[in-house]
């Protein structure tokens, strides 16, 4: 059975619980994606994903179609 993989990495962009909110429901609805946690205090997310399924490029791709930016943490 495949192993998920997880990445913590900055978001830029976001101000407010909103903008993290937002950026939940966007990784949240890429395909592959398993869980998701986003932080507006620390500007933070923590993805966590089916490598077999999505690539990172995917949904950082995602993000940033959302008007933010994922940055290495």
């Amino acid at each position: 059975m495949e192993q998920p993989k997880e990445l913590l990495f900055t978001v830029g962009g976001m101000h407010c619980a909103a903008c993290a909110l937002t950026i939940e429901e966007t990784l949240r609805a890429v395909p592959g994606v398993e869980r998701v946690e986003v932080s507006a205090a620390t500007r933070r997310a923590r993805v966590v994903w089916r490598p077999s399924q999505v690539r990172p490029s995917q949904w950082m791709a995602a993000v940033q179609k959302a008007g933010y930016q994922a940055l290495p943490a």
